[in-house]
């Protein structure tokens, strides 16, 4: 008995730390899982749909037989298009019987999504076996598509060779090294891969290594944001790197690795601080060794 309270004091002071802090219904709830969640597709170029990811939750211990709830899409704020980016399969969804979480029956087309879209589909849930919980009833999806890279390219050791280099110019050292450093490149998940290097290592400062990530996004190189290359200006602002616009990121073949360019800026704002350079852009290529 003193457990079985226990749990009833847990479930009603989650409740109870919401919009609507007085609602409550007892120790059983259906709900979304969060208020809002987001979601990155892979392309397949197969036309195949995908389940969205969005989960309903039972807020209480799994019951013997199922729950099932109704849900709705709320127009407002939703910019996917029905036949296009999605399809409802049913307005009816069940969560199965000793468990927690059930899929919301929605499905998504990657492939009829373009890589620059980011569209947003608005769900409530309308009823269920059990009370729905008042500040858990509605979720904001959105999602990204991005290509497939094969997991075996664009691994290993690459030489670096400099297409555009300005911190020779500025500095008398090269941003990943002299010409012809060798890095390796891991795996950073999916279509992410990375490198381990020393930032303006010819200053001979000796500080830490930093790593360098970039996204295999869809035919295109693209940075990700290095807030600390583990140098810093005379003031301790750290120095940092970046992507350029999505117009000025270097192309890849992705079924082809043995050599690409990426295009990045250093000392970019507004972690340049007062070194005295703004942001330059730089290009480097990759040769597989």
């Amino acid at each position: 008995m003193f457990r079985k309270y226990i749990y009833i004091f847990i479930l009603l002071t989650v409740f109870a730390c919401s919009k609507d802090e007085a609602v409550t219904y007892g120790d059983s709830y259906v709900g979304f899982f969060q208020p809002t969640f987001s979601y990155n597709f892979i392309r397949t170029e197969t036309g195949e749909a995908v389940l969205s990811r969005v989960k309903v939750m039972l807020i209480a211990a799994p019951t013997s037989t199922p729950i099932n709830y109704t849900f709705e899409i709320i127009p407002d704020g939703t910019t996917a298009i029905e036949g296009i980016h999605y399809t409802v399969d049913s307005n009816t969804g069940t969560i199965a019987a000793n468990t927690n979480l059930g899929d919301l029956p929605i499905k998504i087309y990657p492939d009829n999504t373009d890589v620059s879209e980011n569209p947003v589909i608005k769900f409530r849930l309308t009823g269920a076996d059990l009370p729905v919980g008042v500040n858990f009833d509605e979720i904001t999806f959105d999602y990204t598509v991005s290509c497939p890279v094969d997991d075996d390219l664009f691994l290993g050791d690459y030489e670096i060779s400099y297409i555009d280099d300005q911190l020779t110019g500025l500095f008398g050292a090269a941003t990943f090294g002299p010409e012809g450093t060798v890095v390796t490149l891991t795996s950073g998940g999916s279509t992410v891969r990375e490198f381990e290097f020393t930032h303006l290592a010819g200053l001979g400062i000796g500080q830490p290594t930093a790593t360098f990530s970039f996204n295999l996004f869809c035919q295109k190189v693209k940075p990700l944001a290095l807030e600390r290359t583990n140098l810093s200006c005379a003031n301790g602002t750290p120095i940092g790197m970046g992507p350029v616009g999505d117009n000025d990121l270097a192309p890849f073949d992705p079924e082809n690795d043995a050599v690409f360019d990426i295009i990045f800026e250093s000392f970019v704002p507004p972690n340049h601080g007062d070194c005295g350079v703004s942001a330059v852009q730089e290009t480097i290529r990759l040769t597989k060794q």
